[in-house]
């Protein structure tokens, strides 16, 4: 083995078998060193460290069993990454504050600082992740968990998004299919079924909204608050309606006494309740129920007879109370009776009865072939 204490070579260096040097100093002029023939070792534990100052070209592949540490102060050193497949190169640029990864023409797709991540296409940044755990989707200062820029009526960048082909797991959307889209929240205790929020169930037939509930799986909500504010800076604002098991309140009304339960409104069919069987001739009878009250209205002939049975009107739509309020009776707007007979509900029925102004009870013969037109008022 030859031993060089200090050899200057100027020309070609051939060495068959090992160069082992304290230190090799390698100073490029015009020519390069070309490391080739086989498999080239820098360091044979991980504990050996090889620095390149400068730029390092590989041809080939290049195998890191350790680490790769890229330190650089005013200008980042670069990691070029070749795609073989497609010739097209990604760099890395690397600092101690964080790295970005761009494309070939040095435009931003992916940066990472001490405090966010960001996302870019063409240069512009599509989507942030900030140090607090907020997700922000076209903007740089999300303020909340997720923050979705977008004031589109129209179009793929139209707001929140969701949904997909219902009762299924694997998030596809097929044409002339069910689509489902729900936004629910954690229960209270964590081993009940979320808090149902609103769901968009779109179908062949109907698009539908369900606000609260609807869907098994889901425990429903308890009410329901429609809050607003007397201005565009109000905070908070003022409950104006709410929605519970009871019905619906009003202006911040939370008592169960108070609540709207129940509208409904359609047709219904006077009958003779006096026994009689009697047949009579009826035009417009509608009725409305808003809560407990009850609004009837109906045009009323009786047929020739001369039954006498004390008269009585029945098949009014809802039973009506017990109550003083059930007995409420209906008003007279029209009569070719020659007199002006009153009526009386009974508490309890579906029928009223017909009375003298005196009180006295009127009979069916006394009604013959004559016309009512008649409003009945009751509670239920």
């Amino acid at each position: 083995m030859a031993q060089f204490q200090s050899t200057s070579v100027t020309g070609s260096l051939t060495v068959t078998g090992q160069v082992i040097a304290q230190t090799l100093n390698v100073q490029q002029v015009t020519s390069s060193i070309v490391y080739s023939s086989g498999s080239n070792i820098f360091g044979n534990t991980l504990g050996n460290t090889q620095q390149f100052t400068g730029s390092v070209s590989v041809t080939g592949s290049l195998a890191v069993a350790g680490n790769i540490n890229l330190n650089g102060a005013s200008s980042f050193p670069t990691v070029g990454l070749l795609n073989r497949t497609s010739d097209s190169t990604l760099y890395l640029v690397s600092a101690a504050t964080g790295f970005t990864l761009t494309d070939s023409s040095l435009n931003t797709m992916y940066n990472v600082t001490p405090t966010s991540h960001n996302w870019n296409i063409s240069n512009s940044l599509k989507m942030k992740l900030d140090v607090s755990g907020s997700l922000g989707l076209g903007t740089t200062s999300p303020r909340g968990v997720l923050d979705i820029s977008s004031g589109l009526r129209t179009g793929a960048l139209s707001g929140l998004f969701i949904g997909a082909d219902s009762d299924t797991t694997a998030g596809t959307r097929t044409n002339n299919t069910r689509k489902l889209g729900i936004i629910a929240s954690p229960h209270y205790q964590n081993a009940i079924d979320s808090v149902f929020g609103i769901s968009m169930d779109n179908q062949v037939s109907n698009n539908f909204i369900y606000i609260g509930g609807g869907y098994s799986g889901y425990t429903a909500a308890t009410a329901i608050v429609f809050s607003t504010g007397g201005t565009t800076t109000t905070a908070t604002g003022t409950e104006r309606i709410r929605v519970t098991a009871d019905g619906l309140t009003f202006n911040g009304d939370t008592a169960a006494a108070n609540a709207l339960d129940d509208y409904e409104e359609g047709t219904w069919t006077p009958n003779d309740a006096s026994g009689a069987g009697l047949s009579f001739t009826v035009l417009d009878a509608r009725y409305t129920k808003i809560g407990r009250q009850v609004q009837c209205f109906a045009q009323i002939s009786y047929p020739s007879t001369a039954n006498t049975n004390d008269a009585k009107i029945g098949g009014l739509p809802f039973t009506m109370a017990t109550t003083t309020g059930g007995s409420y009776g209906a008003f007279l707007t029209y009569t070719n009776l020659g007199s002006n007979p009153t009526f009386l509900n009974n508490s309890n029925t579906t029928n009223t009865s017909v009375y003298t102004n005196a009180g006295a009870a009127i009979t069916n013969v006394t009604l013959s072939a004559k016309q009512f037109r008649l409003v009945w008022i009751y509670e239920v």
